[in-house]
């Protein structure tokens, strides 16, 4: 550090000490104007209660009690910090809006399965028209009007597509003859 650097330090810090050092309860008296600042000075810090009131006290006293109470009757400040947003503090974006509450739909109506079999075949007999099912455990020769397994009633037999409605919901399907 600089020697004129550290000098000005340890004086501004004796300062400080001879300063803290003096007793508080000396008064102070205001400097008036005209004639010997000092002689007034020191004579109203020695008897400022007993010596006779100035214009210049008088004054002085009045403007200063006015002052406090213009201080004391200020307006209320605003409590710190805001609640409301201000330039100086953090800019936070909103928060997004809730999801859209959307209602379930209602579950789609019951649909009929796939024919589980398999029409392999058709040929006539005596005008009318049949087919061969086949399905895992057994054969059918069937016709219109003829029912398999309780579940699928044949309805029409074309050339190369059948009709069946599934017993149950009542739904029509067409099935299409396999390829040999």
């Amino acid at each position: 550090m600089r020697p004129a650097v550290l000098i000005g330090l340890l004086v501004a810090l004796a300062g400080t000490a001879w300063v803290a050092s003096q007793d508080d309860a000396a008064e102070v008296a205001p400097v008036r104007r005209g004639g010997k600042a000092g002689a007034t000075s020191r004579a109203s810090a020695r008897g400022a209660a007993s010596a006779p009131a100035t214009p210049e006290d008088v004054w002085y006293r009045t403007a200063l009690s006015q002052g406090v109470t213009m201080w004391q009757a200020r307006p209320t400040l605003t409590p710190w910090p805001p609640t409301g947003p201000s330039a100086w503090s953090s800019q936070r974006p909103p928060p997004p809006p809730p999801p859209p509450v959307i209602a379930e739909a209602p579950p789609p109506p019951p649909m009929a399965p796939n024919f589980p079999h398999a029409w392999v075949g058709r040929f006539n007999d005596e005008a009318t028209e049949r087919a061969i099912v086949s399905g895992p455990n057994a054969t059918w020769v069937v016709h219109a009007g003829d029912v398999i397994e309780g579940q699928w009633r044949i309805d029409q037999i074309n050339e190369r597509q059948m009709q069946l409605t599934y017993l149950p919901l009542k739904q029509s399907q067409l099935v299409s003859m396999k390829a040999p």
